[in-house]
């Protein structure tokens, strides 16, 4: 499928790592707002090996990574498909370049 890069915008980091998560599916859980300072341990075995998958209340809610230099601002792409599904373009991927080639 054809798709288009579009730059989503950038981010800024200053612990080296980043998490994505769905907001909904915490808020859901009702994991409160310490969710980086209650599950530190869980944070540092994933990044040990450049990322991983975190499970809290018995679902795996949150993925973490390192950043390929640490701190620093991180730009974020989208691959939008280019035909239409569901009567609308979607976004295929995401792409956040750490290091350059």
């Amino acid at each position: 499928m054809k798709t288009e890069k579009v730059k989503l915008g950038i981010f800024g980091v200053d612990s080296g790592t980043v998490m994505i998560c769905d907001p909904c599916l915490i808020n859901s859980k009702g994991i409160t707002d310490n969710i980086v300072t209650d599950n530190v341990e869980a944070i540092l075995k994933a990044t040990k090996n450049f990322g991983g998958e975190i499970t809290l209340k018995d679902d795996t809610l949150v993925f973490v990574a390192e950043t390929g230099l640490g701190d620093g601002e991180y730009e974020i792409n989208a691959y939008i498909t280019k035909e239409k599904i569901m009567g609308q373009c979607r976004i295929q991927r995401i792409e956040i370049v750490f290091m350059d080639d």
